[in-house]
């Protein structure tokens, strides 16, 4: 056995098993432990055609999983809260482990002075299959958090955290790191329906098996909430960041900017929801890989329905990559229609949407001083327009009081100009879990 399947089988359970807290509890603030455990079975599969030179290649895994799930946590109203969930998961292609805990200190048994949270994960491909494209990993991340006046209706907070990634054998597309940092977070309108926050960030992250690409990280974020209970508001979220790379030969330092307005808000007898969501590169030098970009994505969607009763949406898409003479630019536009319902015995989300997009690609790249080619300028590859279909199945089917069956599918195919581009991808996630 490998050092990490030994890893995972400690670690434990799936990525994706749902696990419900039951069994017997204590009064509240007794301090007994609850715990509860699940047991399900499943079927994976991931399908991805695309053009590769001038034959088309089908990347298929596919896999049959055992998963079993323990979970145990403090009851309500004790001043040390706790609770851990550790996970596995034995497949035809894969060990997989995972375990979740989180510790919280309570003075007055309600407000936390101080937090602790931490995962670690671990994948491991078994030797006997023919799907060895994907190294043995490791992954772990933990956070400590302290609060200044927890139960006010203003807060700071001060946040260190560490973790990293472990690839057993790394490439170029897989490359081992460790990073640690701290913020400090102000926080205002706990306690009303308005509220908001500032934070700043230093993060530094190093890559041992490529040290050049090691970087500083710094940033600046802040967040409004307006949302109420009934999920009608605004909400408006900025991030900045700085990220220096140590050295810029390599790949060059940048600025990137984040930002997102959600809102859901009464017109006549429908609820209008949408979002718009900004990424934005900056370079402090362009190359042929590394351009200066902005992608703009948008949603607008009228709502009929309420928690009770099924909801439905329509509305229409659209996303625009806007990134100078780069092949990749491109208009997006597309119609969306979906429906969800929720209840004790059967949930169902879903969506469906079509679209068509356009790209505007009609220079050349520009000449990359750092690269010794003199051919950059002739012709390269370009993308080309299609006609796409999005379509996502999220539904809970309870069978028995006790018994489950779980489905998450996605499916999205891709219909270009130039047929030999054409392209899909597609993956099936199904579950049947019991809970005991």
């Amino acid at each position: 056995m490998k050092l990490s399947q030994l890893a995972a089988g400690l670690v434990t359970l799936g990525l994706t098993l749902p696990v419900t807290a039951v069994g017997k509890t204590g009064p509240t603030g007794s301090g007994r432990a609850v715990w509860s455990w699940s047991l399900a079975a499943g079927y994976d599969t991931y399908i991805h055609t695309f053009p590769l030179a001038t034959d088309d290649t089908t990347t298929t895994i596919s896999e049959m999983a055992l998963l079993v799930g323990l979970e145990g946590r403090s009851t309500p109203g004790v001043v040390h809260q706790w609770r851990v969930r550790p996970e596995f998961s034995y497949g035809t292609e894969l060990w997989r482990g995972r375990i979740d805990a989180s510790y919280q200190y309570r003075p007055d048994r309600q407000s936390s002075s101080f937090r602790l949270d931490g995962f670690g994960v671990a994948r491991s491909y078994r030797g006997e299959t023919d799907y060895t494209l994907t190294s043995d990993t490791i992954e772990g991340r933990i956070t400590a958090r302290g609060f200044l006046s927890p139960a006010g209706a203003t807060m700071g907070e001060l946040r260190l955290m560490a973790g990293g990634v472990q690839y057993w054998d790394p490439s170029i597309l897989e490359v081992s790191y460790h990073d640690f940092g701290g913020a400090a977070y102000f926080r205002a309108g706990r306690d009303a329906t308005t509220q908001f926050s500032v934070g700043g960030l230093l993060r530094q992250r190093a890559y041992p098996d490529s040290s050049v690409i090691d970087r500083t990280v710094t940033a600046l974020e802040g967040e409004f909430d307006s949302v109420s209970r009934t999920g009608r508001g605004v909400r408006i979220f900025q991030r900045s960041e700085r990220r220096l790379i140590r050295d810029e030969t390599v790949r060059p330092s940048a600025w990137t900017h984040w930002s997102t307005l959600e809102w859901l808000l009464p017109l006549g007898g429908f609820d209008l929801t949408g979002d718009i969501q900004s990424e934005i590169w900056q370079y402090e030098k362009e190359t042929a890989a590394y351009i200066d970009s902005w992608r703009l994505n948008t949603v607008f969607l009228l709502k009929i329905g309420g928690l009770s009763a099924w909801t439905w949406r329509a509305g229409l898409a659209a996303e625009k990559l806007t990134a100078g003479d780069s092949p990749e630019s491109y208009n997006q536009a597309g119609m969306r229609v979906g429906v969800e319902h929720y209840s004790s015995r059967f949930t169902i989300s879903t969506s469906v949407e079509y679209g068509l997009r356009d790209y505007r690609f009609t220079g050349t790249i520009p000449k990359d001083t750092e690269n010794t080619l003199d051919t950059v300028e002739s012709p390269i590859f370009t993308y080309s327009d299609f006609n796409y279909w999005e379509l996502w199945l999220i539904t809970t089917w309870s069978l028995a009081p006790r018994l489950s069956l779980d489905v998450l599918a996605n499916y999205e195919p891709e219909s270009h100009t130039e047929r030999v581009d054409d392209s899909a991808i597609a993956f099936l996630n199904v579950r049947l879990v019991w809970r005991p």
